[in-house]
């Protein structure tokens, strides 16, 4: 710009870049506002059915969180984008499962993993040849199993999917997905069994303690890093891991049940199995650890405000904890949220919250500071440039 020659020519290309700029952020990316795709000449399949697919959406319990497939190819791209639009206007959450794969099946867990929504710094391609895809090849039953395991972990109740390979996984276990809805290409599965919104667990997670304090070393380590038997063990005994550094977990003990390398994880769920098996050996069950066991079942819990800025909560009479109560808070989406009471806040590998809370009665606020940061220099950035013309302008002309 400084290159340019003195006059309205810098004033015309500021004036020409700002409404480019309108048509990047306004126009090409969809909100439940714009309704641009109306304006357009061939519309998408899901736009012309809006009406319809909203009904659909408005039928599923109030809050409830839809996975919709988003597809590589362009135009299914543009297609599975306004799926989300229009659930989000039917005022239900969504999270995306991005179709990465070409071929027509997925054959390996990495590859239903990789679905899934991923939060913090992405691996080096350096690091993810040398890593390799050490996952066998599975079933359609047992990748049908491990898609539920995600899905439910997440809080999902519904998965709205595209592609022939997906809605074949789904089709195999009639017993865990059932057909809602079908129109045209997308078809809506319901969960026949999913996890709460918000859920005192049963259990402390186990702190996976990665090397270093830094974020990055946290985010890289991921579910496809663990092993397969690791990982059908994690969903059979329904445990919760979170990447921690050393001096986290030693700051934070009461936190966790435990803390164990990557490594050693194989040791600690063999020991779990054989423990299992002694318990069923003995001649006469221990009431008393039966009763225990009942008690301690995770338990779902019914937040008293749930909006866009806070969510509130007050435990039951009947829980009991000596320090903390672990609590998880399925959500799809990644913003900053803090507790009031101040304790610290984890991220699962699943992507989910994490924290001990030691009242019964407790406030999780979201600061969006980003978006009124974003915004105000969204604002500010052309009236200092048209200003700063204008002075240019009357400089050279005096």
């Amino acid at each position: 710009m400084k290159n340019l020659p003195p006059g309205k020519w810098k004033l015309w290309t500021g004036l020409i870049l700002f409404v480019l700029g309108l048509y990047r952020f306004i126009i090409t990316i969809p909100g439940p506002s714009t309704g641009i795709e109306s304006l357009s000449i061939n519309p998408s399949p899901v736009w012309r059915q809006k009406e319809e697919w909203i009904r659909v959406f408005e039928k599923t319990s109030y809050g409830a969180l839809i996975a919709s497939e988003e597809m590589t190819e362009e135009y299914s791209s543009r297609d599975s984008r306004w799926v989300s639009v229009l659930i989000r206007q039917a005022v239900r959450r969504n999270i995306t499962l991005q179709n990465r794969f070409e071929h027509s099946f997925f054959s390996s867990a990495e590859e239903i993993i990789r679905l899934f929504p991923r939060q913090g710094f992405k691996p080096s391609l350096r690091n993810e040849e040398k890593r390799g895809n050490f996952h066998s090849i599975r079933t359609e039953e047992k990748l049908s199993e491990l898609f539920l395991n995600l899905l439910s972990e997440r809080g999902v109740s519904y998965v709205l999917l595209r592609s022939d390979a997906l809605n074949r996984i789904v089709a195999v276990s009639p017993q865990w997905f059932s057909m809602v809805y079908k129109k045209g290409k997308w078809t809506l599965w319901k969960l026949n069994s999913s996890r709460p919104f918000m859920e005192l667990l049963s259990q402390k997670p186990i702190a996976l303690l990665t090397e270093g304090d830094s974020l990055q070393k946290k985010s890289e380590f991921r579910l496809e890093n663990l092993p397969e038997p690791i990982l059908d063990f994690k969903f059979q005994w329904n445990i919760s891991l979170v990447p921690v550094s050393k001096e986290e977990f030693e700051s934070n003990k009461i936190f966790f049940s435990g803390a164990y390398e990557a490594s050693q994880l194989h040791f600690y769920f063999q020991k779990r199995v054989e423990e299992g098996i002694d318990k069923k050996n003995e001649r006469k069950p221990d009431t008393r650890k039966e009763k225990n066991a009942q008690i301690s079942l995770s338990s779902e819990i019914d937040p008293l405000v749930w909006n866009d800025s806070e969510i509130k909560w007050e435990l039951s009479k009947e829980a009991e904890s000596d320090v903390c109560f672990p609590i998880l808070i399925r959500s799809g989406f990644f913003p900053i949220w803090e507790l009031v009471s101040g304790e610290k806040i984890y991220r699962t590998l699943e992507g989910q919250f994490y924290f001990c809370s030691t009242e019964k009665r407790n406030k999780f606020v979201f600061y969006d500071i980003r978006t009124y940061l974003i915004t105000l220099i969204q604002f500010l950035l052309p009236l200092l440039f048209f200003g700063t013309t204008f002075l240019t302008h009357r400089k050279i002309s005096n």
